[in-house]
């Protein structure tokens, strides 16, 4: 059996005492909002690689749901991915959770936060990234 090194072997992993691995907390507030409202939550510069995320949300109401995603900051970069993250039903307090590939945001973007259905409560989103700059 063939051992092989991956692009990523010689990578320096960084080890500091802090790490670079961060979270934040972006905020999404809706006060009976009408279907299709954006909240945008969080800006993040270019070069940022999201690893995970998840969204906590509030009971928003009968036959809500969200999709969490992201726009770039000047739309000439690219098409906005409303969903990009997460989506599900909000009918009950929970959370959705983003564990797929690593996302790389080559431009300035924005998080985003889109409701379904009339929409009442709040949703906290919580990035897991790493700012790798451009």
């Amino acid at each position: 059996m063939a051992t092989k090194q991956a692009a990523t072997f010689r990578s320096t992993v960084p080890n500091g005492t802090f790490g670079n691995l961060c979270k934040t907390e972006g905020k999404a507030i809706f006060a009976a909002e009408a279907a299709n409202t954006v909240i945008q939550t969080l800006k993040l510069e270019a070069g940022t690689k999201l690893y995970g995320l998840k969204a906590h949300h509030d009971n928003l109401g009968a036959g809500t749901s969200i999709k969490v995603g992201y726009a770039y900051v000047d739309a000439t970069h690219g098409a906005a991915v409303d969903d990009a993250f997460c989506s599900g039903a909000t009918t009950s307090a929970g959370v959705l959770e983003f564990n797929g590939k690593p996302i790389t945001l080559d431009h300035p973007a924005i998080l985003t936060v889109t409701n379904t259905g009339t929409a009442t409560g709040e949703v906290v989103v919580i990035p897991e990234y790493e700012y790798r700059g451009v």
